[in-house]
């Protein structure tokens, strides 16, 4: 999608040049914000149900699939995560699959997290790993990518675009001038 046809979309849903924190009385009360907020209630359960079988069906041991989405904290998009966890190790993979709900785009990444294991928590914030998704996960991951082509009739984000910054819009605590395509719909 062409990045004008984004910007379109974004400017459908976000209000230009209102902070969402300075001036958070006007912004939930623009038309824009009034759009957005139409799409955080529950839809298409039925559809990520059927991905997340799909998913189950394609898995190998050690993976699991969570829904991480959070409609209720206003997230933008569907959240699924298959996750291989290998308590050996001092980390566990994400494959990030991100379904936007402001139009039929999808992105998918491969995140690690660094964990202490005895504590229970992260060690570091997760980072993007390109090089499991271009060999390791790589097959899951084509597969994922053909089933949300051809059966929920998505086509992929352009990578190009997603960290692009959206000018004089922000969301949440994303200030203006850092919010991305990224943020505004996923």
């Amino acid at each position: 999608m062409k990045e004008s046809n984004l910007l379109k979309i974004v400017n459908q849903y976000y209000p230009k040049g209102i902070d969402y924190i300075l001036q958070r009385e006007e912004y939930i009360n623009s038309p824009q914000y009034m759009e957005l907020s139409k799409l955080f209630k529950p839809k298409d359960s039925y559809k990520i149900s059927k991905l997340v079988e799909f998913i189950n069906t394609i898995c190998l041991e050690n993976k699991f699939v969570e829904n991480f989405t959070m409609l209720e904290n206003e997230d933008r998009c569907y959240n699924l995560q298959i996750i291989e966890d290998d308590i050996s190790k001092q980390y566990f993979n994400s494959i990030c699959i991100n379904i936007s709900l402001l139009s039929p785009l999808y992105t998918i990444y491969v995140l690690e997290t660094k964990v202490n294991r005895e504590l229970k928590i992260w060690e570091e914030l997760p980072k993007r790993i390109t090089s499991k998704e271009e060999n390791e996960y790589k097959l899951i991951i084509e597969l994922i990518k053909r089933y949300l082509e051809s059966k929920l009739k998505l086509q992929e984000f352009s990578e190009i675009n997603l960290t692009k910054i959206v000018p004089d819009t922000n969301f949440h605590d994303i200030r203006m001038g850092n919010f991305n395509y990224f943020n505004a719909f996923f």
